[in-house]
């Protein structure tokens, strides 16, 4: 009987070795992790002296000052690249007109020669012109000595045009 407990307590003794081998690798690990985040609170307390406060405004202002140069830079370029647009004004709208071709009409009633390839882009702005329609009933506005029988002559009438 002593034997089998002696031998019970040895296998005893055994699993208590593991177990304590186990903690002590655990405690290891935690042992490396929390020098890893000391190392790393170190590193940030030091770049935090280094810089302070003032530091890091300094570079923010930079980096401002950087951002609105660039800015800057952009809208010299976008007006050097609207330098070459062209707007005519003034032209009678026309339905199912063509763009390039009514620009090129009007360079060359100009004198100057320009051929369709060197275009870039043509396009109608603003609202297109609609024909107007009549307006029933007695006439509001009198328009060039004549009795206004449409809407736009009424609308300018009524706007003080």
């Amino acid at each position: 009987m002593f034997p089998r407990i002696l031998r019970q307590t040895r296998e005893e003794f055994r699993a208590f070795r593991e177990e304590l081998r186990d903690i002590r690798t655990l405690v290891s690990k935690c042992d490396a992790r929390l020098d890893k985040l000391e190392n790393t609170v170190q590193t940030i307390l030091e770049s935090q002296e280094q810089y302070g406060s003032q530091g890091f405004k300094s570079e923010i202002l930079k980096l401002e000052w950087s951002v609105n140069q660039l800015q800057a830079d952009l809208n010299d370029r976008d007006q050097e690249l609207l330098a070459n647009d062209v707007e005519l004004s003034g032209i009678p709208e026309e339905s199912g007109e063509n763009p390039t071709h009514l620009v090129l009409t009007v360079v060359t009633k100009l004198g100057i020669h320009m051929e369709e390839k060197e275009l870039v882009n043509c396009m109608q702005v603003g609202m297109p012109a609609r024909m107007p329609r009549l307006v029933r009933g007695p006439s509001l506005c009198s328009w060039r000595g004549a009795t206004c029988v449409t809407t736009c002559c009424a609308l300018r009438a009524s706007a003080g045009f």
